[in-house]
């Protein structure tokens, strides 16, 4: 049964993957945003929106023209030549580049993989405990004229 939220072919989600490795390499104890899955990320906030969708798959089809141009394909080209491919792309198409790097930004600070790196902890709302109000706190308004003019 073919999966029906899957957006990019195969080939494309490779490229994607390894253009979000050149936005966010690995760094230390940091993951590359590709290497830790914001592919799928993206690929499921492009299932939300068919301009996206279209954003998306003109955008990398870009990618590989400026890259083949050098007579090589994207996967196979040094990291200074990748990063000059990027480079091409966004002065040319700057409405995908822009949302490329807002969704791979998106997808990778709130990764919690990421976020235990960084040493944040997310509250994820399950797990917050709603306390009631201590109603002493009000006592200074209270004992206020009031600052409003009845009408």
């Amino acid at each position: 049964m073919p999966d029906t939220n899957k957006i990019f072919t195969d080939d494309q989600s490779d490229l994607l993957t390894e253009v979000l490795n050149r936005i966010v390499p690995a760094n230390g104890d940091l993951p590359s945003a590709g290497d830790l899955g914001i592919a799928a990320f993206i690929e499921s906030a492009v299932n939300t929106d068919p301009s996206l969708r279209r954003l998306f798959t003109d955008g990398l089809a870009q990618i590989n023209i400026t890259a083949s141009q050098n007579g090589n394909d994207f996967l196979d080209l040094s990291d200074s030549a990748k990063d000059e491919v990027l480079k091409d792309v966004e002065s040319h198409n700057g409405p995908f580049f822009s949302t490329m790097i807002r969704q791979c930004y998106n997808g990778y600070y709130t990764n919690e993989t990421v976020l235990a790196s960084i040493g944040y902890e997310a509250i994820r709302p399950e797990d917050y405990v709603y306390k009631p109000i201590d109603e002493s706190l009000l006592a200074p308004q209270r004992e206020r004229a009031p600052f409003w003019t009845k009408v």
